[in-house]
């Protein structure tokens, strides 16, 4: 095994921390405030993770469920693509086509559960239950984007291994 293969291993192995850490931390945001007469002004931040029970009560266009899918299937993958860069280094070769296969998948998981966790905060935007003095302001956290960052580093090394 040489130096290349060692950075390889650590670039996906990184990607994997991202990942994974991106899944379980804060992925919506929601700044509430209000100018209330008598008080002044109110302000309150609340923050959701993706897995967290109230957001599937949420009647939007799009379904947070779609979210968590993506979402986790785009870690587990990355799990997968570090496993396989690892083995690939070690033990087994392995096909190239597969892991050209597994690092496009993963980077289109990644992408997808980006672009639908953006669309779900924005959707959460335009709900219109807003009261008038109360301005609710939703935003993706670190979360959203962590994950894809993660992933997409996760599935480079699997294009960049060489074949022996």
């Amino acid at each position: 095994m040489d130096g290349r293969q060692i950075a390889l291993i650590l670039i996906s192995l990184v990607g994997v921390i991202l990942a994974v850490v991106g899944l379980f931390i804060t992925w919506y945001v929601c700044k509430l405030e209000a100018d209330v007469p008598i008080a002044g002004h109110y302000e309150e931040v609340q923050t959701w993770w993706l897995f967290d029970e109230s957001l599937s009560d949420v009647q939007v266009g799009i379904k947070v469920g779609v979210v968590q899918g993506f979402a986790l299937t785009a870690a587990l993958l990355s799990v997968a693509a570090c496993a396989f860069v690892a083995l690939h280094a070690l033990v087994v070769k392995i096909n190239k086509i597969f892991r050209c296969t597994l690092g496009i998948a993963l980077i289109i998981c990644a992408v997808f559960a980006f672009i639908f966790g953006l669309v779900f905060a924005g959707e959460m935007n335009s709900d219109p239950a807003e009261l008038a003095p109360l301005v609710m302001k939703y935003s993706a956290g670190a979360g959203a984007y962590l994950l894809p960052i993660g992933s997409i580093i996760a599935a480079v090394p699997l294009f960049l291994v060489r074949e022996y």
